[in-house]
């Protein structure tokens, strides 16, 4: 079996965080990442930064826990409960 994975990062909030501070946080996230010292710093470190919403990126986690979770069961891996 083939499968290709990238890694990522991302900045999580608690939930039922204000949505006039999500967006604040989110706007701030987002011009530190258009920096140019920072961007530079990224791309050093073979990193790509790309800005995106909240939704998406909630979108992004579920669809990173399902590809998980088939790999894992696919491949016959459980998990080693300690008793």
């Amino acid at each position: 079996m083939r499968c290709a994975r990238a890694g990522w990062y991302g900045l999580i909030a608690p939930a039922r965080l204000p949505n006039d501070v999500l967006a604040k946080l989110s706007a701030a996230v987002s011009r530190g990442a258009h920096m140019t010292e920072i961007k530079a710093t990224f791309f050093e470190q073979g990193i790509e930064p790309q800005a995106t919403t909240s939704a998406r990126f909630a979108q992004l986690i579920r669809r990173e826990i399902e590809r998980g979770t088939t790999l894992t069961k696919s491949a016959g891996i459980t998990p080693n409960r300690k008793k």
